[in-house]
């Protein structure tokens, strides 16, 4: 038995060929819909990315400003040149090795985002990029092998004020005028409308306890410091049996009637400018990076790490 199988296909009608072109026309459209929203959003994207690196760079730029402009308020004397009077390599070396890590990886976020930013150029580069990258970094190490023990202290300093470790202000203390002079003005007033106000006396008093209130408050934080301290002034320079001494006349014993004192003792570790310049000076404008001991008595005692000025 044998046969045929015919098939045939009815021709398609008008309607169905208007339909099937709609369909193509939709899934066109759709495709050319969402491949524009995909390269809008990439598009997006890239700008945003420019955008927030341009922000990253700006807010870098701007903590380095105010990091410049805190160590120049509080007369550090990072810039060059200057000159060390006292330093202590193995204190400060010891000090440095604690924050190297913290430092090196800061190091490294600096320069990937440095790669990021080379963006396409960086990647044209393929294999020579990486090792180009690895170069620049191999460069870094061998700039840390010959640091000198100046330039990390000058890290140490940069470090403790950037990350708000340091102990700043210690020798600073003043007192506002404007509480006195508000004060007068509120007794004037109390004065006119009521017949009766504080006299001269009286005033004196409130003002006198006020301020004393304020410098014991003061001595009180210079006893409970405890760390690194970058301290600044013109300290007296005395000599003794094991040394020198520095000296520094705090302002805030004026208010409290009391001679207080910020001592830097001063024996191993002078350099040649020091052992130069020490006898032959009275007194001297220094920054000391120290760690604060104790207050005894009227004195607050630190232990310098270095110590340096123009």
């Amino acid at each position: 038995m044998s046969g045929t199988l015919d098939i045939s296909i009815a021709p398609l009608s008008l309607s169905d060929i208007a339909l099937i072109a709609l369909g193509i026309l939709t899934i066109y459209l759709v495709s050319a819909l969402l491949w524009d929203q995909l390269r809008r959003q990439r598009r997006r994207t890239r700008i945003e990315g420019a955008r927030f690196e341009r922000l990253r760079e700006f807010a870098a730029e701007k903590e380095e400003l105010l990091v410049k402009r805190q160590i120049q308020s509080a007369g550090l004397f990072l810039e060059k040149p200057r000159f060390y009077y006292y330093l202590d390599p193995s204190t400060a070396e010891s000090l440095y090795n604690e924050i190297a890590p913290s430092i090196r990886t800061i190091e490294l976020e600096e320069e990937s985002s440095k790669e990021s930013q080379r963006g396409i150029s960086a990647r044209i580069t393929g294999i020579g990029g990486f090792f180009r990258r690895k170069s620049i970094l191999g460069q870094k190490e061998k700039k840390k092998i010959v640091e000198t023990i100046e330039s990390k202290v000058d890290a140490i300093v940069r470090y403790y004020v950037e990350n708000d470790k340091a102990i700043l202000g210690l020798e600073d203390f003043e007192i506002d005028d404007s509480w006195e002079n508000g004060f007068r003005g509120m007794n004037e007033t109390i004065t006119r409308q009521y017949g009766r106000g504080f006299n001269e006396n009286e005033i004196k008093e409130a003002i006198r306890d006020r301020n004393n209130g304020l410098g014991s408050l003061k001595i009180t934080q210079m006893a409970e410091a405890n760390g690194i301290a970058l301290i600044t002034g013109r300290f007296i320079i005395a000599s003794g049996t094991e040394g020198f001494e520095l000296s520094l006349r705090h302002p805030v014993g004026k208010w409290v009637a009391k001679d207080i004192r910020i001592n830097a003792s001063c024996t191993n570790h002078l350099t040649d400018a020091g052992k130069e310049m020490f006898p032959r000076m009275t007194d001297i404008q220094v920054a000391i990076l120290a760690r604060t001991m104790k207050l005894s008595g009227n004195i607050l005692l630190v232990k310098p790490i270095a110590i340096y000025g123009k």
